[in-house]
């Protein structure tokens, strides 16, 4: 079986999605020179292209998530945005309830926010068991505070944290009455909508340079005390 064999078979026949993926990818195909660059040079140049990618979405109307993840795949480089289509808004849909998502798709699914997966802990890894970020639930005033008790707690390593992303779905343990409820999941806005500017009590920054993907700002995130509506509680198992 050949390649083009394969992508028939992968898309089961739909000769037509096939030719009009192609078309799309030739419309905003270029080389893009990567080696060489500092961090900071390859990060602009794929933010760059990450906008004319969000455009080119937005100008054909192509919302499905599997003719966008095509398209990106294709270009051969990965992207500030690449970790708000394929884990931030997946993470929304499988963890709001149904009311939270039909408020939130458009918002997301249109690139309106900018989202971070934000899971991985610097002294722990992807080893949840162990997260240390806390959110703890004020009864009285019905609120979340979130924060980050510990050094070894903060966020640590997620893409698009450090300077793209002013949205993050955020774990971290739920703690209410004294109780410790283990990992849920929270809906936390990070950066002022028009200045982009980082909110109150919460640090963020790019860890720098990596080995690869410069063109991604993998970066860390800490909370102080940051108090959160109890509709930041992804509700879709946590009732």
């Amino acid at each position: 079986m050949n390649t083009s064999e394969l992508e028939f078979a992968l898309a089961e026949g739909k000769f037509q999605v096939i030719e009009q993926r192609k078309r799309w990818i030739e419309e905003i195909e270029y080389p893009l020179r990567v080696y060489g660059r500092s961090h900071r040079e390859e990060y602009v140049a794929t933010l760059e292209r990450s906008k004319i990618l969000v455009d080119f979405f937005k100008k054909h109307g192509i919302h499905d998530v599997d003719d966008q993840e095509a398209i990106s795949e294709a270009l051969g480089i990965v992207l500030p945005l690449d970790m708000h289509r394929k884990m931030f808004a997946p993470a929304l849909q499988l963890s709001m309830s149904q009311e939270q998502w039909l408020k939130w798709k458009d918002i997301a699914s249109s690139y309106r926010i900018l989202g971070a997966y934000a899971q991985t802990e610097l002294g722990h890894g992807s080893n949840i068991r162990a997260i240390e970020t806390i959110a703890m639930y004020d009864k009285e005033r019905q609120s979340i505070d979130l924060h980050s008790p510990t050094l070894t707690s903060r966020k640590w390593w997620p893409g698009g944290l450090g300077k793209t992303a002013n949205f993050a779905v955020v774990y971290a343990r739920l703690v209410a009455d004294n109780i410790d409820y283990g990992l849920h999941a929270f809906l936390v806005q990070l950066r002022d909508l028009k200045t982009h500017e980082t909110l109150p009590g919460i640090e963020l920054g790019d860890i720098g340079a990596k080995i690869g993907f410069n063109g991604v700002d993998n970066g860390f995130c800490t909370f102080n005390h940051v108090a959160l509506p109890k509709e930041s509680l992804l509700m879709g198992s946590a009732r």
